[in-house]
């Protein structure tokens, strides 16, 4: 039922600050004026997201705590953020070491750093996750090189080394389209090789029709393409047949094994989470993307329920 005792309008810029806020309070993460208006999507001027924050706040739709707004009255989630901010920070220090490690495998052409840790959030038992470019052609064995180093070096422990997004150099442009992609391609965090990171974004400006105001991250740590012997003599021995056979088996090896243990996915749940062809290889075993993107539905439907608004 319509909460008609706060039946208020909002203009077309407070309901994509609201869907922005919204967005983000699924993963309880509140966010400063900046922030907001670098995740609205709306070409405006900060001082107009500004104008209307404050305007939420005073309709009682947002709840402000120092520089921070939220959709909930819970201080405690401020708290949370900057525990969670200061912890990203100090594994960000394992997150480019062990980049400078992965960018030795061969095929390895680019690392970007995915997941919370490029949303500068982290928890305790948070893993560290890497977008990864290959060669064309060769990367399921790059894949597969690392998920043996991981099994075998790491007793398979994913904390600081969960390689589970692969494309190739000549398909960066990210396929599927939609608010939950473009979050997570604009906010990557390039560790390995700054040009190509340059190429990425270019190849996927479709993400400023979600993120118009969203800033290109910093290159200046970002370490660059070096000569590596060992990495050369590895690529030279695999740019055969024999290179383009294993690599060819290691897909189909992959893909056989997804099919067995996520048979209850239907083909299409399974196309998405489980991504497999020559250029491209996602793990998302708890189909993240869907879930995100209804959990939005869900909370924008409540939210007009609540306030009598249309967002």
């Amino acid at each position: 039922m319509l909460n008609t005792s706060q039946n208020q309008q909002v203009d077309n810029l407070s309901a994509k600050v609201l869907r922005s806020l919204l967005y983000f309070d699924i993963f309880k993460y509140p966010l400063t004026a900046e922030e907001v208006f670098h995740t609205t999507n709306e070409k405006t001027s900060l001082s107009n997201i500004q104008n209307a924050l404050q305007d939420l706040v005073a309709k009682k739709m947002l709840f402000q705590f120092d520089d921070f707004y939220c959709l909930r009255n819970e201080k405690g989630l401020i708290e949370r953020r900057i525990k969670g901010n200061r912890l990203a920070k100090e594994r960000m220090e394992d997150a480019y070491k062990m980049s400078a490690w992965i960018a030795r495998f061969p095929y390895v052409r680019g690392i970007f750093l995915s997941g919370s840790i490029s949303k500068n959030y982290m928890e305790e038992d948070s893993d560290i996750d890497y977008f990864v470019i290959t060669k064309p052609g060769r990367l399921w064995i790059a894949r597969t090189l690392l998920k043996l180093y991981r099994i075998i070096f790491l007793l398979n422990n994913d904390r600081n080394f969960c390689v589970n997004y692969f494309i190739d150099e000549n398909n960066l442009e990210i396929e599927e389209k939609n608010l939950f992609t473009a979050t997570e391609l604009v906010t990557t965090i390039p560790t390995y090789n700054p040009e190509l990171y340059q190429q990425f974004r270019k190849a996927n400006n479709w993400s400023a029709q979600h993120y118009p105001h969203f800033p290109m991250r910093s290159v200046e740590r970002t370490w660059k393409v070096k000569e590596d012997g060992s990495k050369n003599f590895w690529e030279k021995l695999f740019n055969t047949r024999l290179g383009e056979f294993l690599d060819t088996q290691f897909m189909k090896m992959t893909v056989k094994h997804w099919q067995r243990k996520f048979g209850y996915f239907d083909e299409k749940d399974l196309e998405v989470a489980f991504k497999s062809r020559k250029h491209v290889s996602k793990q998302h075993s708890n189909h993240f993307q869907r879930k995100i993107l209804e959990k939005l539905e869900e909370k924008i439907k409540a939210f007009e329920v609540q306030h009598g608004v249309k967002l």
